[in-house]
């Protein structure tokens, strides 16, 4: 969890609405559409990433194949290996997750 030490003050519009700023929206991976707990502890009001967020995580896991295949196109084209078959690279995306998982 990160402490944001210096406060972001942001002004609610007419509509209620409040503007995240967008380093939060990237570091947090969000959208238009994904949404945001809230919670009210005395005086304060927590704002925060669900951790049950099925879309947080499917888009963890895009990246991470996004990441995977860039990694195997590389390798595939430094090694003159441009003409895999489909079950070659899916067998090196098997490997390269097994690698992640128990480096």
């Amino acid at each position: 969890m990160k402490v944001q030490m210096k406060p972001l003050i942001r002004k609610i519009s007419r509509g209620n609405q409040v503007t995240l700023p967008p380093k939060f929206v990237s570091d947090h991976h969000l959208d238009a559409g994904d949404s945001v707990e809230m919670i009210e502890e005395g005086e304060h009001l927590i704002l925060r990433v669900p951790a049950f967020s099925r879309d947080f995580e499917k888009k963890k896991v895009i990246e991470n194949l996004k990441a995977l295949f860039q990694k195997i196109d590389q390798t595939r084209e430094s090694e003159g290996l441009s003409h895999l078959s489909e079950e070659a690279i899916m067998e090196s995306v098997i490997q390269e997750i097994e690698l992640q998982r128990h480096p």
